[in-house]
């Protein structure tokens, strides 16, 4: 790109309002339909829920404990220890509303290093448009709308190290590469990629550096730091590449031996296709022409590669990662495409306004791809009866009593020592909670109502006591709870 002033992206902070006023709208926009959401009762467990109590145990200086999950420490199941940085806010708001608020506000934190890097050699206009093309982007959209992951600490991060590398600012450059092996094990690898990357910025040293750290790091989290965490097997648990090989190594021996297996996993459903399409097709295939194409096809491959199915689409968070690098990549690429003398001719003078297509592209498939589609609807901005009860069976529930209920509502009581979300890990029949609190009508993934109904029938034949029955909420007291319900 053109060199340009150094210090420019200070006066951002006072010249460009517009990119504040984006900034606050999306903070403010998308914190509002999560918490919604959330109080709609449509999220879960799996995963606000867990993180919820995992920060609230930071909040507290304790090992980020999951009593779901039947994890004494949390970093033995993802090496994630940035979550600790949500702790003080717990100090003033210990709720999962704060987890929402924190995701919304990183996602459009990293509005602020996209403008710069387009607005250097594309001008204003353009890299606004590149801005709410972001803002839109169904990747974004999908990850706010699932709960909340640490995977969006690298949002911004991802977004400042691209600026900071493109103003030759290494120093920055490097931290906020290096911060990204605090966000989770597998981005270890996109740490390397960045090391190659910068080799094409020429600075080889550095590079290589953040190769072997990448690389180093990624052997430690797997095989080290997270099997010394994990109490339960003392392994890593969460290798999804069975198509690959057994393990790392093992998947490399395979690839190594057979180079087109990847290309096998890759397009072995039809639903990778269509994934890999919408990633690029709302950009016109720009990042195509980038040389941040090396950033994408470790995230690409990690996404697509999966044995598990949920990563391959486009819903949950895993395309988080790739939402910055997709918009800043299409606007490198078009950069090179407009210094092709042929491309300034002909049908290829349509290239020009790309930005303008980039944005009305986005927001053309809002209303087909974002899963938000439904804020259309009164309902959806209202709580209904059984919502609003629901504060008359939680006010029965002292904060330091341990509580078992579904996975839809376990995210609103996560904040304390003991909660269980019932079904997978925790089974109903075992455990004795203080307090069980369900609903009929909410999701009760991964078991059903009536396994619930008949567990909670047996409850109250050995020892506890209904005291709350309204709106399909029902609230079982163990008779041996030493604690005083409030009434």
């Amino acid at each position: 790109m053109n060199p340009q002033d150094a210090n420019s992206h200070q006066t951002v902070w006072y010249k460009e309002k517009p990119l504040l006023f984006l900034v606050l709208f999306m903070s403010v926009f998308y914190s509002v339909l999560s918490i919604l959401r959330h109080l709609h009762f449509d999220s879960n467990t799996w995963d606000l829920g867990l993180f919820d109590q995992m920060v609230w145990h930071y909040s507290r200086f304790e090992a980020p404990a999951s009593t779901s999950m039947l994890l004494q420490n949390s970093l033995g199941d993802h090496f994630s220890p940035i979550l600790a940085l949500c702790a003080p806010l717990y100090w003033l708001y210990p709720h999962a509303e704060t987890l929402l608020v924190v995701q919304a506000v990183l996602f459009a934190t990293a509005l602020i290093p996209i403008f710069l890097f387009t607005e250097k050699s594309l001008g204003r206009w353009q890299a606004y448009c590149f801005v709410a093309a972001f803002i839109f982007f169904w990747g974004v959209q999908d990850t706010i709308e699932f709960d909340f992951h640490p995977d969006v600490f690298a949002v911004p991060l991802i977004a400042f190290a691209i600026y900071w590398i493109d103003v030759k600012k290494w120093a920055w450059a490097s931290v906020s590469i290096l911060a990204l092996l605090l966000v989770k094990e597998d981005l270890t690898l996109l740490v390397a990629a960045f090391g190659v990357y910068l080799a094409f910025h020429e600075k080889i040293k550095l590079g290589v550096g953040l190769v072997v750290v990448g690389v180093l790091f990624f052997y430690l989290d797997l095989v080290v730091i997270i099997p010394h965490f994990n109490s339960a097997d003392k392994g890593y648990d969460h290798w999804i590449y069975q198509s690959l090989g057994t393990g790392p190594l093992d998947a490399l021996k395979a690839v190594l031996k057979n180079p087109f297996l990847p290309f096998d996993v890759l397009f072995s459903y039809s639903t990778k296709i269509k994934t890999l399409f919408l990633l690029f097709a709302p950009f016109l295939f720009l990042p195509i022409f980038s040389r941040q194409i090396i950033l994408i096809i470790p995230l690409v491959a990690a996404k697509l590669l999966a044995n598990s199915s949920n990563y391959w689409g486009m819903g949950f968070h895993y395309s988080a990662t790739l939402c910055p690098i997709l918009v800043m990549a299409s606007a490198e690429g078009l950069i090179y495409l407009r210094r092709k003398e042929f491309l300034k001719k002909g049908i290829f003078k349509s290239l020009l306004p790309a930005p303008t297509y980039i944005l009305m592209i986005n927001l053309i498939l809002v209303p087909i791809l974002s899963p938000w589609r439904n804020i259309e609807h009164a309902r959806f901005w209202t709580l209904s009866e059984m919502e609003k009860t629901s504060s008359f069976a939680f006010a029965l529930i002292p904060k330091d009593a341990s509580v078992a209920t579904q996975s839809s509502i376990a995210p609103h009581f996560s904040e304390r020592k003991d909660i269980y979300a019932l079904g997978s890990s925790v089974d109903c029949h075992t455990i004795k909670p203080d307090f069980f609190i369900v609903n009929r009508n909410l999701n009760c993934w991964p078991i059903t109502y009536s396994e619930i109904d008949t567990c909670l029938n047996e409850k109250v034949k050995n020892g506890y006591k209904k005291i709350f029955a309204k709106d399909d909420w029902v609230v079982l007291e163990s008779e041996s709870y030493a604690g005083i319900a409030v009434q």
